[in-house]
């Protein structure tokens, strides 16, 4: 139950269980009942006011359905009870007033009074008024008395019962009042709610044809949203704005109308109906309706275009009976207009047209200015992908650089030291082959050994010519003529399947070069493409021309502006992939066979194009064939001679003392023999602080000392230093793996008279003694010359 129904409910169980606990004095009129006198002062007193508590208590336990007569006081005295029932339930007993029979002692009685101390005379005259009556006769009268105490009940119980049932009655009204007041309330608050509901369904009504009519508006500027972002093309876009906005209005001809603020003109950029055919057509601003609108920044709506007095006066425009134009906004710009017309007579244009036409317009200006926006971001992410690409490519080649400049500090190293096994091989050798008899078989075989070790000497300089360790005597030089030369011995090797094209102008600049390096570059190239083309033959095709770079055009950031001229060697053949590329110039990377290559070609010209300060380009793919862009820097001025050192003859044999020094044994065991054996007196050491030690004790018996540069403890270099302290005028030869560039650097405060590159063939080493020997200055030379085989 629910509010005021539990109420209710709760009223009528309280009075349920106020009917069920009715008291006596509730039934019956006591005082009424009570109309015997009784002698109050005998029995006010405790003595007896204790004794008829006692008698009535147990008067109270006998409560049967019939009447009794009993004694009272124990004085002979008698009183008639009966019980009286509710709902058989024991609630009284109805007493009478005693009497007395013919048996009743007054001796006894008065013994009673006189105990409990009362008027005897006031209750002997009360005794004489009680009624004698026998027995059996009062029995009869407690009989009548239980009837009508029985029927007393009776009445009392139905007097009960209605009670009951008028309360019942009298809640029941309460509730129903209560109920009917909670009703009524109710009832006025679903009458409230019913029209609050009324209200709102009306409203919601209202609104559900407000959407409706604006639903398949909404739709269309959902689908034009959803195509404006999905498509680039802005005549495609703005077409299909025209025609949803034609086909929501109804209004079947339509245009937008875009500004070219360079031009100053107003042009049809779009259209649907009879303006389709209009597409590219041009107004100028304050001609005709979209002239106006675009004018002046406000909508324009006609029903009667054809006598209004800006109308245009370009007859393809005739057709218009009733039109609107909107202006395409974007800020404070006006971009364009849009509008829509009708060319039949008598339609009209409601002015809700223009709410919905501005919406287009908004999207059409939106769509304008994306556009503009795609178009300026895909310029800059143009030059953007351009910087970038840039930027790899610099990352790229300076990576290359670095991997490069480490990969020829190895190669310089493993130089030095293959320099040193190679320099006691050919000297013994060549010792070998001088002691043996003119027609000895082994002849034959110690040239086999000397070959073998030259190849092994020349390869030991290719590698320090790729790790740019190596000097030359640049001269001015027209690489024409190289490349022509080696054209045509190229020309008579080659298969039928191979042709030749060459583009050698004779005008070309000059460069500074050493021409070995360049012959070496050159040809190189042209044996890997006719490598390339070898199996399903092919062209090649070389190129010299030259280019005077500017700071904004260099192909390559390790190039400074300036002139150069530029060797260009393609072959169609099998091309190269982008991994392949990127490793070519690695030395002993190599794509042929095992016997054709040893890898070192690409990796050497890499070094000498960059020791000219210049810059080798591959361009390759699969299949595609290869180019070799070679940039090397032309001279401004160049020379037209060169002047040669013509180095004189000498004997080999000589008898003066020398001073060996060299940390590797074989070396100094090596020397001592071949020296020896041309007449020279010869000491040697494999550690240079003994040497010092030896020197400083007698230098008066050295003529000459023969050093090795690198070795512990003591280096080439500083052993120079503290020999020259001892002995200022002695003569140097200053032996190296590593190369006289590295060697001047080193040797910049104590300049030995030669340097010489190992492994020193036995004729060099003994002609630059005499050389030495025999100089007329007996002292170091001031012009340190380089010697190499």
């Amino acid at each position: 139950m629910k509010g005021k129904d539990m109420h209710i409910k709760r009223h009528t169980d309280d009075l349920t269980e106020t009917l069920s606990i009715q008291s006596f004095e509730e039934l019956f009129d006591i005082s009424k009942i009570q109309n015997i006198k009784v002698i109050q002062d005998a029995f006010t007193r405790p003595e007896g006011l204790s004794n008829c508590i006692q008698s009535d208590a147990v008067l109270g336990k006998s409560h049967t359905k019939k009447s009794s007569v009993r004694h009272c006081l124990n004085t002979g005295l008698w009183n008639p009870d009966t019980s009286i029932n509710i709902d058989k339930n024991h609630i009284a007993k109805w007493l009478t007033d005693q009497i007395k029979n013919d048996h009743t002692l007054k001796i006894k009685i008065m013994a009673y009074v006189k105990r409990f101390r009362a008027d005897q005379e006031e209750f002997k005259k009360a005794l004489e008024k009680l009624t004698i009556m026998p027995l059996e006769q009062f029995e009869q009268v407690s009989e009548s008395l239980f009837l009508i105490t029985d029927q007393l009940s009776e009445l009392a119980c139905q007097k009960s019962e209605l009670k009951k049932i008028v309360l019942k009655q009298k809640q029941a009204e309460d509730q129903l009042k209560v109920y009917k007041n909670h009703l009524e309330e109710r009832t006025a608050e679903l009458e409230k709610a019913n029209q609050l509901l009324k209200k709102e369904i009306d409203h919601a009504n209202k609104i559900e044809k407000e959407l409706k009519q604006k639903n398949e508006y909404l739709s269309v500027l959902y689908d034009t949203s959803l195509g404006m972002f999905s498509r680039l093309n802005l005549s495609k876009l703005l077409n299909s704005i025209i025609k949803r906005a034609s086909d929501l209005t109804q209004i079947p001809d339509g245009f937008i109308q875009i500004y070219h603020p360079l031009e100053h003109i107003l042009e049809i950029k779009a259209g649907c109906g009879k303006y389709s055919g209009l597409i590219g057509k041009t107004l100028k601003p304050g001609e005709g309706l979209s002239g106006k609108v675009w004018e002046t920044g406000e909508s324009i709506l006609l029903n009667d275009y054809q006598n209004w007095i800006g109308k245009t006066s370009d007859p393809q425009f005739d057709f218009a009976t009733s039109i609107i134009g909107v202006p395409l906004t974007s800020g404070s710009n006006i971009k364009g207009t849009i509008g829509l017309s009708h060319h039949v007579n008598g339609k009209k244009i409601g002015q809700e047209t223009t709410f919905i036409l501005e919406h287009f317009a908004e999207l059409a200006s939106i769509a304008i200015d994306k556009a503009n926006l795609f178009e300026s971001m895909k310029t800059e992410l143009e030059k953007k992908t351009i910087l970038e690409s840039e930027r790899q490519e610099m990352e790229s080649m300076l990576r290359q650089s670095q991997k490069m400049e480490a990969i020829g500090t190895l190669a310089g190293g493993i130089a030095h030291d293959f320099n040193n096994i190679l320099f006691p091989v050919i000297g013994f050798a060549q010792m070998i082959d001088q002691d043996l008899p003119y027609g000895n078989p082994m002849k034959s075989q110690i040239k086999g050994i000397l070959n073998g070790a030259c190849r092994a000497k020349e390869l030991v300089q290719q590698i320090l010519t790729f790790s740019r360790q190596t000097d030359k005597e640049y001269q001015p030089l027209r690489v024409q003529l190289i490349i022509k030369e080696l054209l045509k011995l190229s020309r008579s090797t080659l298969p039928a399947s191979i042709k030749i094209s060459n583009d050698i102008p004779n005008d070309v600049g000059m460069i500074m070069a050493d021409p070995t390096q360049i012959h070496q570059i050159v040809m190189n190239l042209i044996t890997n493409a006719l490598h390339a083309m070898e199996e399903n033959g092919g062209e090649l095709t070389v190129k010299l021309r030259e280019i005077d770079f500017e700071k904004n055009t260099v192909p390559s950031p390790d190039l400074a502006p300036g002139p150069y001229i530029c060797l260009e060697v393609t072959d169609t053949g099998i091309g190269m992939d982008e991994i392949t590329v990127k490793r070519i110039f690695e030395p002993y990377f190599t794509t042929k066979e095992k016997g054709k290559g040893t890898g070192l070609g690409l990796a050497v010209i890499h070094g000498i194009v960059k020791d000219y300060h210049g810059k080798i380009i591959v361009q390759s793919s699969p299949d595609n064939g290869t180019s070799f862009f070679v940039y090397l820097p032309c001279l401004h001025n160049p020379r037209n001679q060169i002047v040669h050192n013509i180095q004189p003859s000498h004997k080999l044999n000589g008898n003066e003392r020398l001073l060996v020094v060299d940390d590797e044994i074989p070396i100094t065991i090596m020397l001592k023999k071949i020296l020896s054996y041309f007449g020279y007196h010869v000491s040697s050491y494999s550690n240079s602080i003994e040497a010092l030690e030896a020197f400083r004790n007698s230098p008066e018996k050295y003529d000459m000392v023969i050093t090795d540069m690198t070795m512990p403890n003591l280096t080439g270099e500083k052993l120079i230093m503290e020999l020259k302290k001892i002995q200022p005028a002695i003569p140097v030869i200053l032996c190296t793996g590593f190369s006289k560039k590295i060697a001047d650097g080193r040797t910049i405060n104590v300049k030995p008279n030669k340097i010489l590159m190992k492994p020193v063939l036995k004729d060099d080493l003994l002609t630059s003694i005499r050389e030495i020997f025999d100089s007329s200055t007996g002292t170091a030379m001031e012009q340190i010359q380089y010697h190499a085989s």
